[in-house]
């Protein structure tokens, strides 16, 4: 397993197990903050964590992928869970870590 799919594999374990809340409870629901979270989580879980310019680069990919597969719509749920949801349906998923429009 290459580094990509171990912070994919990771990031995955992360939004699974992240209790969310609504916003006025204060839990990760704010979208900076969620995803800043979930990757820099996951990615301390990996053998050969990625450098921090190339988290933040990589924070920026996945917000940019997020917003442009689900903010056009009306949320239900924490925007880190419908990011959980196109992990598992899309099979290039390591693609999102570099997406770019």
């Amino acid at each position: 397993m290459d580094r990509n799919e171990q912070l994919l594999q990771e990031l995955n374990i992360s939004l699974a197990i992240q209790t969310h809340t609504n916003s006025e409870e204060g839990e990760w629901y704010n979208f900076t903050e969620c995803f800043d979270y979930h990757i820099i989580s996951a990615n301390n879980s990996i053998l050969v964590p990625y450098e921090s310019r190339e988290v933040l680069e990589i924070i920026k990919c996945v917000k940019r992928f997020v917003t442009d597969m689900v903010l056009e719509r009306d949320l239900t749920s924490p925007i880190c869970m419908d990011l959980a949801r196109y992990i598992e349906i899309i099979p290039q998923a390591t693609d999102i870590l570099f997406y770019d429009r």
